[in-house]
């Protein structure tokens, strides 16, 4: 801020707060009345502008609005999504593309299938589950046989000795080789198992496959959560490879985060938990939390990535850019105005607002005002919500009120 608007801030400032002056005294006289045709008393105060004037002098209004009165600050951001709310949906397994159960935009739930495949691999893979249940039972039948015949052996052989005891222990050996067998084959089938449970297959349908031998080619791609389609990267039809990183993204956009960036300077004003409120496009501030400050700052913007966790996100897109506002100042705060607005006319301060039906007209108002809120300006009496107040170029207005004739058209 230049030196010279600091002092004429500064100035306005100290007359609103050491003086009785409030908006609307009859205490100050008006020395200039502005007609513009429609009688003498009428239009007080106003000045007209021809639009080639207000285009060259950068006369610009925007609505009053609330300011918060407590100590927080305003950064820039942008809208992102919810990393912990999203859901990248890929297959495990290579495949052809026969059914796309969900489009772009549709709402989802968990479990949902959004799109079908058709897979030798699963087809393989499950081929390899009924050779291995195979095995297992061919071991399980040659394991009771030997146990039984090692046991007879035995018996002999302590009883009366009416066997060779090389021959008891051919028999245990064979009995243990069967053993062993089956350990290898039931090994064998859970690695068959597991690698069918990595591919998406519960192990009720292992068990219809193992008894109705019936292998299924066609796979569900199904979604992790509840959330909507937000991108979708695969076609009917289409080759897929289990190394695609997505084929659909799903995101819960109800819960969206809002990433501000926040100066070095600040920093120690921010804290997990702390409030934070959300503007966009001057519409009402939508109330959060902080839910992270980023423990390295960007090296070249000077700031660290602040992180907004909304309790709604309604009106909001990820990748909107917006104004974060955090600190410990109530979402209903007081009016104000940019503090360029303010001009000292008469000996009090004063802002120049548009005139209803009168096209770029502009009455000066009498205003008190509070405390100075940053570039704000807190106004207790003068102005209501929502008019439409000159906030630059106002001091091309008290030019113009101060010059003979200010009542003329240009």
């Amino acid at each position: 801020m230049k030196i010279s608007r600091i002092i004429g801030i500064g100035c306005v400032l100290a007359m609103a707060w050491c003086g009785p002056w409030a908006a609307g005294s009859d205490d100050h006289d008006h020395d200039h009345e502005h007609d513009h045709g429609h009688g003498e008393t009428e239009h007080v105060d106003e000045v007209r502008l021809s639009a080639e004037e207000i285009a060259r002098h950068g006369v610009k209004t925007q609505p009053v609005k609330r300011q918060s009165n407590g100590s927080s600050f305003t950064a820039p951001a942008r809208v992102a999504l919810n990393a912990d709310a999203l859901a990248h949906v890929g297959s495990p397994l290579s495949g052809r593309v026969v059914e796309l159960k969900a489009k772009l935009g549709d709402e989802v739930k968990k479990g949902d299938v959004v799109l079908v495949l058709e897979s030798a691999e699963l087809a393989e893979a499950q081929g390899e589950l009924l050779v291995r249940f195979a095995e297992v039972k061919v071991a399980e039948m040659a394991v009771a046989p030997a146990k039984r015949a090692y046991e007879r052996a035995k018996k002999l052989f302590e009883d009366h000795e009416g066997i060779a005891e090389a021959e008891v222990y051919r028999r245990q050996t064979e009995w243990e080789l069967a053993e062993g067998k089956l350990a290898g084959a039931l090994a064998a089938q859970s690695a068959a198992e597991n690698r069918l449970r990595l591919l998406g297959m519960d192990p009720p349908a292992m068990d219809r496959l193992k008894k109705d031998q019936a292998i299924q080619w066609r796979f569900d791609v199904r979604s992790p959560i509840d959330g909507k389609v937000i991108e979708r990267e695969v076609t009917l039809g289409e080759w897929i490879g289990a190394d695609r990183d997505a084929l659909m993204v799903v995101a819960d956009v109800s819960r969206l985060w809002v990433i501000a960036e926040v100066p070095e300077s600040r920093l120690a004003e921010v804290s997990e938990g702390s409030a934070a409120w959300v503007e966009v496009a001057g519409k009402k501030e939508v109330a959060g939390k902080i839910g992270h400050v980023a423990a390295v700052l960007n090296a070249q913007l000077r700031t660290a990535a602040v992180r907004i966790e909304l309790e709604h996100s309604d009106g909001l897109r990820a990748g909107m850019f917006v104004r974060a506002r955090i600190g410990d100042g109530a979402a209903e705060g007081v009016l104000a105005v940019p503090a360029g607005a303010v001009q000292v006319v008469e000996g009090g301060p004063a802002v120049f607002v548009a005139v209803d039906g009168e096209e770029n007209t502009f009455a000066k108002r009498g205003v008190k005002l509070g405390k100075q809120l940053a570039e704000q300006v807190e106004i207790v009496q003068g102005l209501k919500e929502g008019e439409q107040v000159v906030v630059e170029g106002a001091f091309i207005l008290k030019a113009e009120m101060g010059k003979e004739g200010v009542g003329h058209e240009h």
